[in-house]
């Protein structure tokens, strides 16, 4: 397939930290202003999360951006540096979607020694470092109105100026409000999923055909191979 005829933000879900989904992709979670101060005032550092993540993607500085994420997400970045790491063909060839994309960008854009030397959360900050997030996208991204349950929030998803039937998430994790991204990543799996089966493409010639366009390098015939030697 033709990469081109992919919507960019598809193209740059390869690491997907934050993106721009499409509108039609639908959700039927309400999302409701703050109706007590303590909710305003959580409201407030959701918000700050947000406007934080954001300016730190958009400034390339991976530091700050990994202090704004949520612990799922860390976990779900060791995930896939484990499987970038060992995993074996069939493994991989049996993951969803994105995670397949996950593993295989990892494979396609660094060495063995680089994976190795790099915890989770620098693997993390190193991605936002290296400006391999869509940077284009995240600009116009912004956060609208707040729901707070507990230590649960949730966002209205604004893009472009207009709210789209999508919601960000946020926890609160010892004391201090992160922001999760896995949901934004299963939205992600979702709508490239449908974008591929309307187009009638086969997932892994997407895969291999985006790196090659985002990288500007082709795919080694070993990206299915872990990078540990079995």
């Amino acid at each position: 397939m033709d990469s081109a005829r992919i919507p960019a933000f598809l193209l740059r879900l390869l690491w997907l930290p934050v993106v721009a989904l499409p509108v039609w992709y639908s959700s039927t979670t309400p999302v409701a202003f703050a109706d007590t101060p303590a909710e305003a005032a959580d409201e407030a550092l959701v918000r700050n999360t947000f406007r934080e993540y954001k300016s730190a993607i958009l400034q390339a500085r991976g530091e700050t951006a990994v202090r704004q994420v949520s612990s799922h997400t860390i976990d779900y970045y060791q995930q896939m540096k484990d499987l970038a790491l060992k995993g074996t063909p069939a493994h991989v060839h049996g993951l969803k979607l994105m995670d397949r994309l996950m593993v295989l960008s990892l494979r396609h854009r660094m060495t063995l020694q680089q994976l190795q030397d790099l915890s989770a959360p620098e693997l993390f900050s190193f991605a936002v470092d290296q400006g391999w997030i869509g940077k284009e996208s995240v600009e116009r991204l912004e956060i609208g109105a707040i729901s707070i349950n507990g230590d649960a929030a949730k966002g209205e998803y604004i893009f472009d100026g207009k709210a789209a039937p999508l919601h960000f998430s946020f926890y609160r994790e010892q004391g201090e409000w992160r922001f999760d991204l896995l949901p934004v990543l299963n939205t992600g799996n979702a709508a490239l999923e449908e974008a591929l089966k309307r187009e009638g493409t086969d997932e892994n010639e997407f895969i291999l055909s985006a790196m090659e366009s985002v990288t500007g390098k082709k795919p080694a015939p070993t990206i299915w191979d872990p990078l540990l030697p079995q």
